[in-house]
């Protein structure tokens, strides 16, 4: 669960951070530092998703296991590694700041 709660305050901070850089002078020195802030918590929901792919393995391997449970784990890590590739792709973990 922990994994989905990186994600999502990745995608809210993106948006706050976004909408505070339109302001004048907000791509600047002070604005990146946010926006390096914000891409290092989505660094950390891709490693996380690295858990949810493990608790999703190892959910399947545990047979007293509730089948939906299983289920629930698996589509969770599909999720996570969907979100990441979502990211990746949009290259939102770019430091590197060019404008």
């Amino acid at each position: 669960m922990n994994q989905t709660i990186f994600n999502i305050v990745f995608v809210i901070a993106f948006a706050i951070v976004f909408s505070s850089l339109e302001e004048l002078g907000g791509l600047g020195p002070h604005g990146d530092f946010w926006l390096h802030l914000v891409q290092v918590i989505g660094v950390l929901g891709a490693i996380a998703s690295l858990y949810a792919i493990l608790a999703a393995v190892v959910t399947w391997s545990e047979k007293q296991q509730w089948v939906w449970y299983r289920v629930w784990n698996v589509l969770l890590a599909f999720a996570c590694v969907g979100f990441f590739w979502f990211a990746y792709h949009w290259h939102m973990f770019n430091f590197n700041l060019r404008y």
